[in-house]
């Protein structure tokens, strides 16, 4: 039991290092990466709603009109005020609808990965408490044989695998977001992004497809 014990030690210490690196990674890059999208949709998110000021200059615009009309016209002094016609109903456009959506929808997969990641800390943590709990080598050893099978019945690695898979989804959103964001703003900038995440993605691509011919390739990410 003892041996059993010492094997095992060295085993779970290596796995769960090597968990805790990875998800203090990605608790890192998605709460960097989730303040940068937060940023972004403050400011963005106003374009789906009407803009008080510019309503009040076009009612200020409208009012200065029918004073003009009223001071040049034929009856001056005998004239009155018009109503002010009501303002059309607010539509946002569709690249402002989109925009938005694109990056709501990457803060959200940036912060499930964030959540995820820290029960997965939590859950680990867990393991090494009820592994460690007997201090009798034999019921030791019995209680980490259950909790290890148990964790991989689970499929935590699979889970641990799927969230940077997330996380680049989310980074694929934003960039998207960004490209639709600056195409009714500016065409040069709006081209000169697009280019840039051309090729971005065309290199995430090659990487994807590296290990597909060439084996034991460094080069790879979650879809490969």
């Amino acid at each position: 039991w003892s041996l059993y014990n010492a094997a095992a030690e060295r085993s779970d210490e290596v796995f769960i290092a090597h968990l805790r690196d990875s998800m203090g990674s990605v608790l890192i890059i998605s709460g960097l990466f989730s303040a940068t999208v937060t940023s972004l949709i403050v400011e963005s998110y106003r374009t789906l709603e009407r803009d008080p000021a510019s309503d009040t200059v076009l009612y200020l615009a409208e009012i200065s009109k029918q004073l003009a009309e009223i001071a040049h016209g034929p009856n001056f002094g005998n004239s009155s005020f018009q109503p002010i016609p009501s303002l059309p109903p607010f539509e946002p456009s569709a690249s402002d609808v989109t925009v938005n959506m694109l990056w709501i929808l990457s803060l959200m997969f940036s912060l499930a990965c964030g959540l995820v990641a820290t029960m997965v800390l939590s859950w680990l943590n867990k393991y090494s408490r009820m592994v460690d709990l007997h201090a009798d080598p034999r019921h030791r050893a019995t209680q980490h044989a259950r909790y290890f099978n148990a964790l991989k019945q689970s499929n935590l690695n699979l889970l641990v695998e799927a969230l940077p898979a997330l996380l680049h989804a989310s980074f694929v959103l934003f960039f998207l977001g960004i490209v639709t964001f600056m195409i009714p703003i500016n065409t040069l900038i709006a081209t000169v992004v697009t280019i840039v995440a051309g090729i971005l993605g065309v290199l995430y691509l090659a990487c994807t497809a590296v290990p597909f011919f060439i084996e034991h390739s460094p080069y790879s990410t979650p879809l490969s």
